[in-house]
């Protein structure tokens, strides 16, 4: 049957709204871990300390360029992102036609995801989220890898060394091996990874073009590289992220989630 250029385009919005909803379900997955309270520890070189930098801002905003690769397809759209420190991550998928695919709000309480145009939507709490991954799960940790910090609560049994310009940190969460490669000029990230064992699935991000905005350096360019098994077969899925536009302030922010009463939740 023909299909003109226009259901062609509904079909890739489709397709890439599906795949940022796996996407985002096995981002939360992997991080997963308790809230990120130390600042400094002894480090195994010479007990010399290791400091990190808090992270202070009141709103945040940006307007992104976001790319999806799965074994199947390649997308991309537009995203705009919104936070309030410590209280509400928002988020808003424009794919094809200027058609808003998706949004995503993720408070200290609860995950929702909103599938625009399928017209369904998922909430999950926390306790919920941590029985369906077998991980706690926890809003911090989403909000800190954002600003390319840590995500994982620095321990004594850690691991970290310094070679040149880069602490490696090392640690090891339940099944989770992470390696953390923290810039030591700002303190931040520059790559992350995270391998579960014994299965080998891998979560790799790395964190780049950081800008100073209101005095705290934000990573304008990150990448995830997601590998998982799935029914025995090995996949990957990569999302890159570009913010054209990142603003610090302290004036509210709106962060409109209503679901319609015609959408069915799943």
């Amino acid at each position: 049957m023909y299909q003109n250029g226009s259901t062609k385009k509904l079909q890739r919005v489709n397709y890439m709204n599906k795949a940022f909803l796996f996407t985002f379900a096995i981002l939360l997955f992997f991080i997963s871990s308790c809230s990120k309270k130390s600042s400094t520890i002894g480090s195994n070189e010479g007990k010399a300390n290791f400091e990190l930098p808090e992270s202070n801002f009141g709103y945040l905003t940006t307007r992104s360029k976001i790319k999806f690769e799965t074994p199947n397809q390649s997308l991309s759209g537009t995203g705009s992102i919104r936070i309030k420190q410590d209280s509400v991550i928002w988020m808003s998928i424009t794919a094809a036609l200027g058609i808003e695919a998706g949004r995503v709000l993720v408070t200290q309480n609860e995950v929702a995801i909103m599938d625009r145009i399928n017209r369904t939507y998922s909430v999950f709490d926390y306790p919920s989220l941590t029985r369906r991954f077998n991980f706690y799960v926890d809003y911090n940790i989403l909000q800190e890898i954002f600003l390319g910090n840590m995500p994982f609560p620095l321990q004594e049994k850690d691991k970290i060394n310094r070679k040149g310009n880069v602490w490696e940190v090392k640690q090891q969460f339940a099944n989770l091996l992470v390696e953390n490669f923290m810039h030591a000029g700002i303190m931040k990230l520059e790559n992350l990874e995270i391998v579960q064992k014994p299965i080998n699935n891998s979560l790799k991000m790395s964190f780049d073009g950081y800008e100073n905005v209101n005095g705290m350096p934000i990573p304008f360019k990150s990448a995830v590289s997601l590998n998982y098994d799935t029914s025995g077969k090995k996949q990957q899925t990569t999302i890159q992220i570009e913010h054209s536009r990142v603003d610090i302030s302290a004036e509210a922010l709106t962060f409109p989630f209503s679901i319609p009463d015609r959408y069915t939740r799943i």
